[in-house]
Formats: structure tokens, sequence, C-alpha cells
């Protein structure tokens, strides 16, 4: 397999014998040390020709391995990429469920209070109230579905946080009120206790899904 070692082996068991063959005077032996010089030269020719195969065959082994493992390493990249596809979808069907089905509850009020005619003057304000928020149910769905769809934020199924100060009695209020209506149709009062004007550096859109994610589950597994 190492034709140097070959070489080094063949020379000196060779060379010296077919030289005295040569010089010997004798025709015979004459005849055999050209053999032998003859049989050295096509040895190491064959000696050469099987050490450039081996290490051919040797070389196409590595590469062949190098190969499997940058298929290897593509095939992860792609599972992972639809993984992270798969978690985008769950997070969105996950995350916009509650502001569905807040607004789904709220349109209910609404078409409930417009059938019915209004005997109390308040319940224009209550009206009003109910369709202010929808609208920021509304507004937090296409914020949230911005937000999720921006796939390259995408690191280890999470999404990479974007922190500025946000106003949390503000985010707490918004997610008080959108829950408003989940927790009236189960017969449970949601009651909201906050500082006023209490600043946070957060990510207000994650934040503001995580918070309704905590409160639409309390609510939901609330008997009473």
């Amino acid at each position: 397999p190492f034709w140097p070692a070959h070489l080094a082996f063949a020379v000196p068991c060779t060379v010296p014998f077919a030289v005295a063959c040569l010089i010997s005077g004798v025709s015979s032996l004459a005849a055999m040390g050209a053999l032998a010089i003859f049989f050295l030269l096509f040895t190491e020719t064959y000696a050469r020709a099987i050490s450039r195969s081996i290490e051919k065959s040797l070389l196409l082994r590595f590469e062949y391995l190098d190969l499997l493992c940058e298929l290897t390493a593509a095939k992860e990249r792609a599972e992972a990429a639809d993984l992270a596809k798969t978690r985008l979808l769950a997070a969105v069907s996950h995350d916009l469920r509650q502001p569905l089905h807040g607004l789904g509850l709220l349109a209910s009020a609404v078409e409930a209070a417009v059938r019915e005619p209004m005997a109390d003057p308040g319940e224009a304000g209550e009206i009003a109230a109910i369709a202010q928020r929808m609208r920021q149910d509304s507004e937090g769905m296409e914020q949230l579905v911005s937000r999720l769809l921006e796939a390259s934020h995408l690191a280890a199924g999470r999404l990479a946080p974007k922190p500025e100060p946000c106003d949390i009695a503000e985010l707490l209020s918004s997610v008080a009120a959108s829950a408003q209506a989940q927790a009236r149709a189960k017969g449970l009062r949601l009651r909201l206790f906050v500082r006023r004007h209490a600043w946070v550096s957060t990510d207000a859109v994650l934040m503001h899904s995580a918070v309704t994610n905590l409160v639409s589950n309390a609510i939901k597994y609330t008997r009473a």
C-alpha cells in the first residue's frame, strides 16, 4: 500500500544481486542480472499502480463520508426548518384562539343589544365600550400576526424579543378588557389590580400574548 516502503525494500534486495551478475563475465549470470533488473522495474511499476489505486479508493471513501456528513447536516437543517414552521403555526393558532373567542363573545353581546330596544341610555355606552374592546382585540391580533409571521426571528422555537418601554398598566388593562367577555360567559368576575404609570422594558406584543394566555387558561379552568 505504501510504495516508498516497497521501493526501499526491493531496491537493496535486487540491485546488488543484478549488478554482481552483470559484471561477473558469465553470460548466464549476466542474463539473470538483466532479468533481475527487468523484474525490479516490473514489480515497482505494479506496486506503484497498486499504491495509487488504494490511495484513490481511500480518498473516495473520505469524500463519500464528507458527502454523507453534508447530506446529514442538510437533512437536519430541513427538519429544523420544518419544526420551526410547525411551531410557528402552533403559536399562531394558540395565540389567536383567545382573541378570536373574545371577539365572538363581544359580537354576540352587540347583536343581542341591537335586537332589543334600549330601555337604559347607559346601554349605548356599554355597546360603545364593547365595540372599543373589539377594536382593541382586532389590533392586538394584527400585531400578533405580523410578529409571528416574521419567521426569520424564530430561533430555537422562540421569537426574538424586541424590548422597548411599555406601560404595564395599559397592557394589563387591555388584556383584562379582552378577557372580560370570556369571564362573564362562565359567570366569573375578573378584577384588575395594577399600579398606575408602571413602566417596564419588554416586548409588548410577546408580553401581551403571554399574559393573555395565562388569563385565558385561568378563566378556562376555573369553575367558580
